[in-house]
């Protein structure tokens, strides 16, 4: 039992409780209710009232990024928690370095954390040997990675199939690793084969499936757990798209090939890192093929060239737009897309990603031209040029200008803190490091590696936090070249207004992005004055408003009786010099004034004959 030395007034004590995924295949003797359990006891013998019950299960002990445990820093460093139980240390966490830090963190804090099974507390530092519990904690995890990874290896060696099976197969049983077909979605994979292989195009195939209510991979995975009696939340979706399709136009297990080894991750919770194909574990003829040797060959010959002409076709045209449109309906980004008519005129085409890949059941079709586009930036910009030259007389008075100054200089203190705050824990990690490298020599490098990335962690942020210091310097600095800077800005977008053309990086450092809807474009500008400018811009078409006028004149010219012919009405303006297809914009239009009821069809029989209003 703990000998408290030093006692306080405040009773209340908080307690932290863990449980990884490994841990719960130990037993109950570290459940989170056993351990609840055992510092519920100690605190009532204690006489201490427990306030807050912070919860980790499922949470690697290696990574110290988790949500109660981070929500557990916060309030220590905000004073609220003055008293912390843990079961012991492998509850905090099994990454030694970090544990260390946290301890000493929290008494810098005023909170004394109590490791109950390991008798230890950090307001009395009592227990010289904590360094090399918090190492054997960290041994553990490495050494249970190594022996998951040995299992794995042996497995892949074997043939074994360990993940879910792909889309068309199911394994026998749930502890064998063989693989057999599922009938039903078997049929599925070849169609799709044999749809692309008759020349259908991928966003085609995904609609048509979507339309024909046929389970996607995410939904039949989801009916099969159903049906297996497993409880199962995860998402699926309805819709299949053109990324789904082509996963399973690559997959060479449809040929019975298993291919296993593909990537491995060096650290533990490092990044996955692919491999080249030479170390892959290849088993051909592993279990029965869905699709033969020819198709297959067939749609990957297929799906090369549609590779090759797609890169072709990004040299020829950049992307000015990359990355800042976004569709007004479901917020997905816009790319571009060119006709034969848009490479002719010198025009893009924006299209929502969303509507390419999964149709009009998930989004109606949202596309904006660039000329549309550039219009609407320049209309944004002269609105900017406006309010800077109304405004800028009023934002560089003196009041305002010392009022701005005393806010950096309170922001650079601050940092300024930060970095003697992060200085002081690098030093006290190297301490710790040369302190534990001497203790455990049998262990040099594996401590060496594991305070190295702290210690480089904790230098970033200083350079960071330095290189944000310069930066508000910079800005006291300029506030006497406040006017001038503002005077410079309207002149730059002048400049802009005046070419009424923009590069990919002009336009990235004036807007965070630009939202299309149907008849309107809203800017989210990087600038000044943001509740002064009005950020929407309404989209017109001159060529399609004229090109309306021009219909509205020839029908009132037409009316006879208050009955006119869509026929005559359309060779009138072709007889004019309009070159639109009847069945393309023109009946766009005569469909919108249908709409409005400008016009009506009187008879369903009669189509091309319509009712003046």
């Amino acid at each position: 039992m703990i000998d408290f030395m030093v006692e306080t007034k405040d009773r209340n004590v908080v307690l932290y409780l863990r449980l990884s995924r490994d841990d719960r295949n130990k037993g109950l003797s570290i459940s989170i209710e056993n351990q609840d359990k055992i510092l519920t006891r100690f605190a009532k013998e204690n006489h201490y009232a427990i306030s807050e019950r912070y919860i980790d299960d499922g949470e690697s002990g290696y990574s110290f990024e988790r949500p109660e445990f981070d929500r557990l820093n916060r309030d220590i460093a905000s004073g609220k928690v003055k008293r912390l139980l843990i079961k012991d240390m492998s509850r905090l966490g099994r990454h030694n370095a970090r544990a260390l830090l946290f301890m000493e963190d929290a008494r810098d804090y005023g909170c004394e954390v109590i490791a109950l099974d390991d008798g230890y507390s950090n307001f009395q530092d009592n227990d010289s040997t904590i360094g090399i519990k918090t190492w054997h904690n960290e041994l553990y995890v490495k050494e249970a990675s190594k022996k998951v990874k040995n299992v794995i290896h042996m497995k892949q060696d074997d043939g074994e199939w360990m993940t879910t099976p792909p889309f068309g197969y199911r394994k026998v049983n749930k502890k064998s690793a063989q693989l057999v077909i599922d009938p039903v979605n078997a049929n599925v994979v070849k169609r799709i084969f044999q749809m692309y292989g008759d020349g259908y195009g991928i966003l085609q195939i995904a609609r048509t499936l979507t339309r024909e209510n046929i389970p996607t991979p995410s939904r039949s995975l989801h009916e099969f757990r159903l049906k297996s009696g497993v409880d199962d939340k995860s998402k699926y979706t309805d819709v299949w798209n053109d990324s789904c399709v082509r996963r399973i136009l690559m997959n060479e297990t449809y040929l019975g090939t298993l291919m296993l080894h593909k990537g491995e991750c060096v650290k533990i919770r490092g990044k996955y890192q692919k491999l080249p194909k030479e170390k892959w574990k290849v088993f051909k003829h592993h279990h029965e093929a869905i699709i033969d040797e020819k198709l297959f060959r067939i749609c990957q010959e297929k799906l090369e060239s549609k590779k090759v002409r797609s890169k072709r076709k990004r040299k020829i045209h950049e992307n000015v737009f990359h990355g800042l449109l976004y569709c007004g309906e479901c917020n997905s980004l816009l790319k571009p897309s060119r006709t034969a008519k848009d490479i002719r005129e010198g025009n893009t085409h924006y299209y929502c990603s969303t509507y390419l890949k999964q149709g009009k059941t998930r989004c109606s079709s949202k596309s904006v031209s660039e000329q549309e586009l550039k219009k609407a930036v320049t209309i944004f910009l002269q609105r900017c040029r406006d309010v800077y030259k109304d405004f800028l007389e009023e934002q560089i008075h003196a009041d305002t200008k010392d009022e701005d100054i005393k806010r950096i200089s309170k922001k650079i203190t601050t940092h300024k803190t930060k970095i003697t705050q992060f200085k002081l824990e690098v030093k006290q990690l190297i301490e710790n490091k040369m302190r534990e490298s001497m203790a455990q020599p049998e262990h040099y490098e594996i401590i060496q590696e594991s305070y190295q990335s702290l210690i480089d962690e904790k230098a970033k942020m200083i350079k960071e936090y330095e290189e944000n210091i310069e930066l508000l310097e910079k800005e006291i600095e300029s506030y006497s070249l406040h006017e001038e800077r503002f005077t410079t800005a309207v002149d730059v977008i002048d400049e802009m207004i005046a070419k009424q053309d923009y590069s990919k990086k002009e336009l990235q450092i004036l807007f965070h992005k630009i939202v299309v809807h149907d008849n309107q474009i809203v800017f989210h500008f990087k600038g000044y004055f943001l509740d002064k400018i009005d950020a929407n811009v309404m989209i017109v078409d001159e060529e399609k408003e004229t090109y309306r006028k021009a219909i509205i004149e020839e029908i009132e010219k037409q009316v006879v009786d208050q009955m006119f012919s869509l026929k005559s009405v359309h060779q009138a303006l072709l007889n004019q010099g309009y070159t639109y297809s009847y069945k393309g914009v023109f009946m766009k239009q005569m469909k919108k004034l249908e709409v409005e009821g400008d016009i009506k069809r009187p008879y369903k029989n009669k189509k091309a004959i319509y009712l003046r209003q």
